[in-house]
């Protein structure tokens, strides 16, 4: 398996985890049910687990694709930048939840500034993946450029 392969198939799990985590949290919240609440984080602890190949994979994948004639290598270092950030806020956010099932294990219900916070966190690594996905979707998709021809935005695909 190459790091491109890896890399392209990993990413897909701190965006979407992260929006369905946003998803699961708030019904959590709106039932006020702890117990799903407690899944919700045990979600993001495997979202920020999960997002560690697609972290690791990066770098070697940027090397292998800098190569091609398509590719520039400030794309690629955009994209890099952009995937530190998210990695880092989704980090975090998985040791939040991790920290909070152990802190908060024999509380009746989370705190507010917790529940806020993990929200807050999640809002936040949503904005960055989101960022970051589309900065990565520039490195190779050429529709996507600033600055390209209007006649070559608005072509048909050749059959």
């Amino acid at each position: 398996m190459s790091w491109p392969l890896i890399h392209l198939t990993m990413n897909h799990f701190p965006i979407v985890g992260t929006f369905v985590g946003i998803l699961f949290w708030a019904v959590a919240l709106i039932k006020k049910d702890r117990g799903l609440q407690a899944l919700c984080l045990y979600f993001l602890i495997l979202v920020a687990v999960l997002t560690i190949p697609a972290y690791i994979s990066g770098d070697p994948t940027g090397e292998a694709v800098e190569k091609l004639t398509c590719i520039t290598r400030t794309a690629i270092d955009a994209h890099n930048d952009a995937g530190e950030i998210s990695f880092g806020i989704i980090a975090a956010l998985g040791a939040c939840a991790l920290a909070g099932l152990i802190a908060f294990r024999k509380k009746a219900a989370y705190p507010g500034w917790f529940r806020n916070g993990i929200l807050a966190l999640m809002l936040a690594a949503a904005v960055s993946v989101a960022w970051t996905a589309w900065l990565g979707g520039k490195i190779h998709h050429q529709e996507i450029h600033e600055g390209l021809p209007a006649a070559a935005q608005t072509a048909a695909p050749a059959h």
